[in-house]
């Protein structure tokens, strides 16, 4: 939605207009106008075009031979190079994929630390493709995370 100081709307997505969203948590606006939303309610990530308009839904991401579902994502956020990361709550983790929905990476487990894994991580911030900083809510910490990718 886009609104000026004085309250009049210039955009909006959702509500009465023509994409159903249920308990979005976060939006972000691509370079080409377009909008990345995670629509928690309805277990997605949705992109739409600037007037609102569905592009593309990612339900999954694709893992070798395995679909891995959201459930509950809280926060999505797009780099520049179209890496996409995600924090499906629900499923206690983040998730690295590409806007084609090919995994990346994978992260749940903080074996040097207690306790051991994610608890309802709400906000993830993907500093580079192998490194982010996650918001792991229920388990009141911040967390700077590397992959080591050989």
């Amino acid at each position: 939605m886009a609104v000026d100081w004085s309250g009049s709307v210039h955009q909006a997505v959702g509500g009465n207009g023509s994409i159903n969203l249920d308990d979005p948590h976060s939006a972000q606006q691509l370079e080409d106008g377009s909008i990345v939303i995670a629509d928690t309610g309805h277990h997605r990530i949705v992109m739409v075009e600037p007037h609102g308009m569905e592009i593309r839904e990612i339900s999954s991401i694709h893992a070798d031979s395995s679909s891995l579902r959201l459930h509950y994502p809280r926060y999505v956020e797009v780099a520049q190079d179209g890496t996409m990361v995600i924090a499906d709550t629900g499923h206690n983790r983040i998730l690295v994929a590409t806007l084609t929905r090919r995994f990346i990476w994978e992260f749940s487990q903080v074996p040097d630390l207690p306790p051991p894994l994610l608890n309802q991580p709400r906000w993830v911030k993907l500093i580079n493709p192998n490194e982010v900083v996650i918001c792991d809510y229920f388990n009141h910490r911040i967390l700077h995370v590397r992959n080591e990718i050989p």
